[in-house]
């Protein structure tokens, strides 16, 4: 009896694993085709592995969900023309995504004197930026991507693309400029507004039909 519990619970465990993996790889795909985005880079976790369970604990729960994610992620942009390509992990969250000056890491945004890990803070003051670590490290992935791309290879085993390594003076180009905002024209009121008949337009809310059909067969 004890036996069949556990298997329930493994079982139940697994189809939640594997509800994940599809919401997440979901997800990904979902915001770069909203970006218009023809590539999607993937930090190389295989080295990172849970501690504490035991040597073959930790290799399974190191291994299952990211692999699951990453194969449903290349599953799902496969189908919308987008590569999937992995790049090295080394130091994505140690560098400054924009001057790859090292980070300072902090506690929280307002204790920035308490060490910790989650809040990165640059210290160049020509730089001054900081932010989630996190939030740091999928930027220099992107960039590092972007410089490497003609370093980009098929793995003969699994047919994968990726970057293998990295390249000092490619990375020396891997920072983000910082995009200048565009100023908008002010619309501020200045003077009676224009009234507006309340039959002047049609209550009916458009046919959204016709659009929608012409956008998926474009």
């Amino acid at each position: 009896m004890l036996a069949e519990e556990i298997r329930r619970v493994s079982e139940r465990r697994s189809n939640l694993n594997d509800a994940l993996a599809w919401s997440a790889a979901r997800w990904a795909v979902d915001q770069a085709i909203a970006a218009g985005a023809t590539v999607i880079y993937l930090e190389d976790l295989r080295s990172m592995e849970a501690g504490g369970m035991g040597r073959t604990h930790n290799t399974r729960l190191s291994q299952t969900v990211r692999g699951q994610i990453t194969d449903r992620m290349r599953h799902l942009a496969a189908e919308v023309g987008i590569a999937v390509v992995t790049v090295p992990a080394r130091n994505t969250s140690k560098h400054c995504p924009h001057c790859l000056t090292p980070l300072r890491h902090r506690k929280a945004p307002d204790r920035p004197t308490v060490s910790g890990w989650k809040w990165a803070i640059c210290p160049n003051p020509e730089c001054g930026w900081q932010g989630d670590r996190d939030q740091g490290a999928w930027q220099r992935i992107a960039a590092r991507g972007l410089t490497h791309q003609t370093k980009t290879i098929v793995d003969h085993f699994t047919g994968q693309m990726v970057i293998r390594a990295v390249v000092e003076t490619m990375e020396a180009k891997a920072v983000l400029t910082a995009v200048p905002k565009t100023s908008r024209t002010d619309r501020s009121k200045t003077g009676p507004g224009v009234c507006v008949p309340r039959n002047a337009f049609n209550r009916r809310g458009p046919d959204w039909t016709a659009s929608v059909a012409l956008l998926l067969r474009g």
